[in-house]
């Protein structure tokens, strides 16, 4: 219960509930056309923001692997 509490706490956070609470994007856009992604965060705010972070990067990771590469395309 205590790893749930600590991953909650993350959307507890006001910075936090600004910056995801609207989507410039979709992964899908990615098998679209190339292009790159940026996060860029204060030095200030990495501690809090970390794992958010790693969060968006496993997300997109994981949404591009799934993805059918029929035509032998690169990925990443």
């Amino acid at each position: 219960m205590s790893t749930v509490k600590s991953f909650l706490q993350l959307w507890a956070d006001p910075l936090v509930d600004e910056v995801t609470s609207k989507s410039e994007f979709s992964f899908a856009d990615f098998n679209k056309q190339r292009i790159s992604l940026y996060l860029c965060t204060p030095p200030e705010h990495i501690s809090r923001v970390a794992r958010l972070q790693k969060l968006i990067w496993a997300q997109g990771i994981q949404f591009l692997m799934q993805r059918e590469n029929k035509d032998d395309q690169v990925l990443l």
